[in-house]
């Protein structure tokens, strides 16, 4: 897992029941990509795609946070799963 120091993009991932909307931005708070809405059968191929060994995930719990935990870890340099009162405090 990447330092800190080494996360050059922040991803946020809005999950539902069948897609995901996605958004990144860099260290300067610029759009990287997104909003992007992909459905949830195309997780994988869409991490492999468009994530980085650098990029941090944040995500709120869900029904399938454990699915996309585990789906794009090996992707990315850390995924966080915050419950949904909290996304505020980690997202500002």
């Amino acid at each position: 897992m990447p330092k800190s120091a080494d996360i050059r993009r922040w991803i946020g991932l809005d999950i539902h029941k069948s897609y995901f909307v996605a958004v990144g931005v860099d260290a300067e708070k610029q759009a990287v990509f997104g909003p992007h809405k992909i459905t949830n059968d195309q997780l994988e191929e869409w991490g492999r795609s468009h994530l980085q060994s650098t990029d941090a995930i944040v995500m709120e719990m869900t029904t399938n946070t454990y699915l996309f935990h585990d789906t794009l870890l090996p992707l990315v340099g850390s995924v966080i799963a915050v419950h949904p009162p909290n996304v505020r405090l980690v997202t500002g």
